[in-house]
């Protein structure tokens, strides 16, 4: 066969508020994703895009649990898709957690982006790739009729997230280490994948699979973000307990078994939901636009699989499939409990570090703001036509000047109208050794009385 080279939250009440958050995170200048294939460069930022604001002129960027707030001149600013050069105002439309390169350099001791380049697919032969619905086939057949082996190229932790079924973690930092785990036989089908196109570990892996004499090699370059949005993934015991039951990650969980079953021993958290009234309850799904993982699982994986297409066929992503059910949770040792399940299915999204529970914020604003200091982030004229009563006007873009107004001895809360500003504000003061920071991550519409609510259409 010819051979194709590769190239390659704090509870708070309305008085006597007090938070202790700990230190912020570590500032670092890369994601550990990035570190895969990249060196730290000097003035540089590797990491995923997660917001502007172009009133205030500033992006963030978040490298793992760390975030990165810079500035920018728009004249100065240049965005770099592949071939195009575009203004900052591009950003505005662009998905987040987009992989970039921040190049910026620093004037009065903050750092001013001067281009931000958007990471680009990566080049795979076309006739090195596997499509979804030809690797679909062969996982429906399973791998030895269908004579495949399938290998994830990420990192262990992030297979918590669920792997494609049939697949063998075999992580890229890791290859040579792991060989072993490669058939013996040079000519079967060898499969790699991993975060999508523009993640090198799977054609990666399969340019190091070649080296070793490998002959038949293909790469699902779509890799886990097409699957899992067409497909559902597996979740092994150990993954689910260690990257979502020890971490408190929301979800939908779901006990497909009998109640009274169910009852003698089930996961925290799980709604009971048999296969019979499957279709009824999905219609008490969060709304689709959630993205909420959805996790099921019964007495093996035979009865969750079913489940999981059922799901699938209902509009619904990002599907999970507990691999071997409550007998490989149990035969791993690990805890359940025992009687009556949840009955509602409810899924709250973690909150943002940082992010205040709203009710919390009605209350304090309610008790007339004592001990805590309220500031409107917004620009001055839009906090002129209206702010919350109580508050100060303390625009983001004006903020690292007006530092010295602002008390380290008593709570701040910070809000916009969109939540964007509010969240730069509270990583903005953090920063500075501001230890008692909250923001209200809603979008509010404010009237010239300062009387607000929720934009609900956002």
């Amino acid at each position: 066969m010819k051979r194709l080279l590769l190239t390659g939250l704090v509870s708070l009440l309305p008085v006597a508020v007090a938070w202790a958050e700990g230190d912020p995170p570590k500032k670092t200048l890369m994601a550990k994703v990035c570190s895969t294939c990249h060196k730290i460069e000097e003035n540089t930022l590797m990491g995923m895009f997660d917001n502007i604001s172009l009133k205030a002129r500033k992006i963030q960027i978040k490298m793992d649990d760390a975030i990165e707030i810079v500035n920018f001149d728009p004249v100065n600013f240049k965005i770099k898709d592949g071939e195009k050069i575009e203004t900052p105002e591009y950003l505005s439309e662009m998905p987040k957690n987009k992989e970039v390169r921040v190049e910026y350099s620093e004037k009065e001791g903050k750092k001013y982006a001067t281009m931000l380049s958007i990471k680009q697919p990566l080049q795979v032969p076309k006739e090195m790739q596997i499509t979804t619905a030809d690797l679909a086939k062969l996982i429906a057949m399973g791998s030895e009729k269908g004579k495949y082996h399938l290998y994830d190229s990420r990192p262990p932790i992030r297979t918590q997230d669920g792997m494609i079924p049939t697949a063998v973690n075999l992580p890229f930092p890791m290859f040579d280490q792991n060989v072993d785990k490669l058939p013996k036989e040079k000519d079967s089908l060898v499969i790699f994948y991993c975060a999508g196109v523009t993640c090198a570990m799977s054609p990666s892996s399969a340019k190091k699979a070649q080296n070793l004499g490998y002959t038949n090699i293909k790469v699902y370059h779509e890799g886990m973000p097409e699957w899992s949005r067409q497909h559902y993934v597996v979740l092994t015991a150990k993954a689910y307990k260690e990257g979502w039951l020890d971490k408190g990650m929301p979800s939908v969980l779901i006990d497909l078994r009998a109640t009274e079953e169910a009852e003698k021993g089930h996961l925290k958290g799980a709604v009971t939901v048999t296969q019979a009234n499957l279709q009824k309850a999905i219609a008490t799904f969060p709304p689709k636009g959630k993205k909420a993982p959805i996790i099921v699982y019964g007495a093996d994986t035979g009865e969750a699989t079913k489940a999981a297409e059922t799901i699938l066929s209902s509009g619904y992503g990002n599907v999970k499939v507990l691999q071997g059910g409550m007998k490989a949770w149990n035969e791993s040792g690990f805890l359940t409990e025992k009687g009556q399940l949840e009955t509602k299915i409810a899924y709250v999204p973690k909150p943002k570090p940082g992010e205040i529970v709203f009710d919390d914020f009605k209350k304090i604003v309610d008790s007339g703001l004592k001990d805590v200091l309220l500031i409107d982030v917004r620009p001055s004229d839009e906090a002129h036509r209206g702010i919350i009563k109580g508050a100060r006007n303390i625009p983001m873009v004006d903020m690292d000047k007006q530092l010295g107004d602002l008390p380290k001895d008593k709570a701040i809360i910070a809000y916009c109208n969109t939540g964007t500003l509010a969240e730069m504000a509270y990583y903005t003061l953090k920063e500075k050794g501001y230890t008692n920071v909250k923001f209200v991550n809603k979008s509010l519409e404010i009237d010239s009385q300062g009387t607000y609510k929720v934009f609900t259409s956002r």
